[in-house]
Order: structure tokens, then sequence, then C-alpha cells
């Protein structure tokens, strides 16, 4: 059983506020995506690849922690219009994965891109990853494994993937990214509403193994005592079997 719990928007909003930080947290996130795509272009493509527009938007109705769109966005106007590609990673999966897991996901958008700059095609309309896309990954720093009915989607980071991430991370001193778009979800009788902050899936297991006591039964618990100090719209925690 793993539990998959979002940050409230409301609580970081009014923890901003009371530390008078009023800050967009998107800007912020970008911003490191920015630059990791920037190291990590020197690193393993010797700077050649352009410069994208790096996005944190919904999936929507996709599957997908990330998507790189060649054509995403145009600059400037009449004959200096130029057409700018974008990597996007998904709002869902900004603050309830690692690190390590968000910066692989740009790798893995930057193969798409590297095979686009190229002139090669590494993906079908059905999302269906070729071995081109597995050649370029493996120059990223990436281990590539064939996902059920998407090729050789799967990716995760090698020694160099994961040398080249831990560098980027010291070197910026980047922490987690605490914030998550809200997974829309129905309640129903193990849906709880629970006032957790930050990286809480790790939080919570980690807990229930010090009480000796189920994941289930400590978002339970929690509930009780925090239930009057919170609403339905608040953090959702969803357990999933």
């Amino acid at each position: 059983m793993t539990i998959r719990l979002a940050v409230p928007w409301d609580s970081y909003y009014n923890k901003c506020m009371r530390n008078k930080e009023v800050t967009n947290p998107n800007i912020h996130v970008i911003n490191i995506l920015t630059k990791a795509f920037k190291e990590f272009n020197e690193e393993f493509c010797k700077g050649d690849l352009p410069i994208p527009v790096i996005t944190v938007q919904s999936k929507g109705r996709r599957n997908a922690a990330g998507w790189f769109w060649a054509g995403g966005w145009s600059q400037g106007e009449g004959d200096d219009r130029l057409s700018r590609p974008e990597i996007n990673i998904s709002a869902e999966y900004i603050g309830n994965r690692k690190l390590e897991d968000v910066l692989e996901t740009v790798l893995h958008e930057m193969a798409h891109m590297w095979n686009w700059r190229e002139g090669v095609r590494d993906c079908s309309a059905g999302q269906y990853h070729n071995k081109n896309f597995k050649d370029k990954a493996e120059r990223l720093g990436l281990t590539v494994s064939r996902m059920e009915g998407k090729g050789w989607a799967s990716t995760d980071l090698d020694k160099h993937g994961k040398k080249a991430v831990e560098a980027f991370i010291n070197k910026y001193n980047v922490k987690p990214f605490a914030i998550n778009r809200r997974v829309s979800i129905q309640r129903a009788e193990d849906v709880y509403a629970v006032p957790v902050f930050g990286d809480t899936k790790d939080q919570v297991v980690s807990k229930a193994e010090e009480l000796g006591i189920t994941q289930k039964a400590l978002l339970r618990a929690l509930v009780d005592k925090y239930g009057d100090s919170i609403s339905e719209h608040d953090v959702v925690a969803e357990e999933v079997v």
C-alpha cells in the first residue's frame, strides 16, 4: 500500500504570509529546472542544445511526468519571429517525488529534444519510444528499459547521471520542491484530509513504522486530531492499494 499526498496551497500561502515571504513558487521551480537543463546540456551535449522554454503545467489527461514539445512557443514578431521548443514537468509530479527523480525527467525530455534537433524521430503519436530514444537517453546518463505498450520509455539515472544530478544539487544547494498541484480525486471511505506539509509520503511511512501501526491507522489518527481545523478541500491523502 502506498500513500499519495498533495501539499495544500492554502497552507503554503498562509505560511508565506506569516513570514512575509509572498512569492510565486512556480518561478523558483522553473528557475531551478532551467539551471539544471543548462548544466546537463554542458555535461552531456557540449552545450549544443538550444535553451527551451521550461514550464510547469498540469498533466491534464496525460499520465506523464513531463513532455517535450518542439514547436511549443514563438518569440519575436514578423521576420524576427522564432519558434522555441518546450520542456514541461507536470505540476502533479513536482513535490511528491524525490528531487533526483524530477531532474531525471528533465534528462528524459532532453533525449527527445536531442533527437528532434538532429531530425530523428524517436516517438510515435501513441508515445511508443523507439531505439532512437534509447540511444540518446543512454548518452544522457540514463538507463533505459521497456515499458508495456510504450517501448523504451522507462528511464532511470545511471552512474554518470547520478553523479551529474548530485553535482548540480550540491552546486546550487537545491532543496526538494515543497509544492505540488492537487490531484482531483473523489472522496471515499479510504480518502482522508490530512494537515501535512513537505515530503509527506516518507513522513507517513517512517512515522507509521516508528509507532508500529499501519499507514491507514496513522492517517485516521491525524484526521481525528486535526479534523476540526481543516476542510475537505485541504490536503487530500489517497490510499492506493
